[in-house]
């Protein structure tokens, strides 16, 4: 081969420039590969091969399921029908943030309420303290928060930290770094406030909980947006 190939990919789940830029890095990273140009907008990857170079479509698949993401071989088969499918693989990505973001604000609500509630609304803190300790009112918050964490918002969390490991910090690890850290240091406060300053053990399970879903909300806006 004399002259240079290109191959095109549909990649879905990219919803930011950082994952523009995991997707080509690890593109490029791949020997054989002179370029690697990803567009955000069209979810596709655009990958120049160097002359004489014999890189595998699936190798190029891999480098991109290892970042978090879903990759497919556009060629004129399926090219023709790739407006559809990449219609259809929109409207399954809204559907699925939908999912994510109602089961996480259904658990998020009463942490919400219990917490703000309290400190907003004197009466309402003082019937609520009269129904359950504070113990058991924290260890609810706890419980349900977690499930937050490791259900809708799990993967802010394996993407978040992967990113970190390859040190290409992202979003999902800003995320994940803000919303673990309100949670690590609020278990702390309940489980083990003897670790803490006198007077610092404050319980911030709302705050990790509404940020993951908040943002799960903007995402479920962001995909929906993008279908139509």
């Amino acid at each position: 081969m004399t002259q240079q190939e290109g191959v095109q990919l549909a990649v879905h789940g990219m919803n930011c420039a950082a994952c523009v830029r995991h997707v080509e890095n690890a593109l490029k990273a791949i020997e054989g590969v002179d370029q690697a140009f990803v567009n955000l907008a069209t979810a596709k990857a655009y990958v120049t091969l160097a002359p004489h170079a014999r890189v595998a479509h699936t190798t190029l698949i891999q480098a991109i399921q290892k970042k978090g993401f879903e990759a497919q071989l556009l060629n004129e088969s399926n090219e023709l029908n790739a407006p559809a499918e990449n219609q259809k693989a929109l409207a399954k990505e809204a559907q699925q943030k939908k999912q994510a973001f109602l089961l996480a604000l259904i658990l998020t609500l009463p942490v919400f309420i219990s917490d703000m509630g309290s400190h907003l609304i004197a009466p309402f803190a003082h019937w609520l303290h009269q129904q359950i300790s504070p113990y058991a009112l924290g260890f609810m918050q706890a419980s349900l928060a977690t499930l937050v964490m490791v259900v809708p918002g799990r993967d802010f969390f394996l993407l978040g930290f992967n990113a970190l490991w390859q040190r290409q910090p992202d979003m999902n690890s800003l995320v994940a770094v803000g919303a673990g850290s309100a949670w690590l240091y609020s278990m702390v406060a309940l489980f083990a406030p003897f670790l803490l300053p006198a007077g610092a053990n404050h319980l911030y399970f709302e705050a990790a909980a509404v940020v993951i879903t908040l943002i799960l909300l903007g995402k479920y806006l962001e995909a929906r947006a993008k279908g139509q």
